[in-house]
């Protein structure tokens, strides 16, 4: 369902994943992660590739993966298990990246931060430089003052 071409479907998919990780106390969040982040890091296809059928295909796996990882993520809306930090990392390198893996970035890493601002202060030791500075690129930095 994470990767359907309807956003409706794919947007009620990320609910329901995230939901089933609470429900199921993170039991098999490893492997959830593992597999997301193997689509999600696959390299994206040069610009003129981005229409043939196979740059398309490529990206709807990346964006599989990055939709898998953006549930995961959600999945915590109060808490910083140690796996999240990385996990944010991995879904910032796609800040950058064409549409729509630019905007399923940058939604999670907003929500990851609507979420948790509040607990910044308390909540940032879990965090290196490296994966705050990754996290920042799509968050205004008053926001980290």
């Amino acid at each position: 369902m994470l990767s359907s071409s309807s956003i409706e479907v794919t947007e009620s998919a990320q609910v329901a994943l995230s939901s089933l990780i609470v429900m199921t106390g993170g039991k098999g969040v490893d492997s959830l992660i593992n597999k997301f982040r193997e689509e999600a890091n696959i390299k994206i296809p040069r610009r003129s590739q981005l229409q043939t059928t196979e740059g398309r295909a490529t990206i709807a796996k990346i964006h599989h993966g990055l939709l898998g990882l953006a549930s995961v993520a959600k999945s915590q809306p109060y808490q910083v298990p140690s796996w999240l930090p990385e996990v944010l990392v991995d879904i910032s390198h796609h800040l950058n990246s064409p549409r729509p893996l630019n905007k399923v970035a940058g939604e999670a890493i907003k929500e990851f931060w609507r979420t948790h601002q509040g607990e910044w202060v308390f909540l940032q030791h879990l965090f290196t430089r490296e994966q705050t500075e990754a996290i920042k690129q799509s968050t205004s930095s008053s926001y980290f003052a």
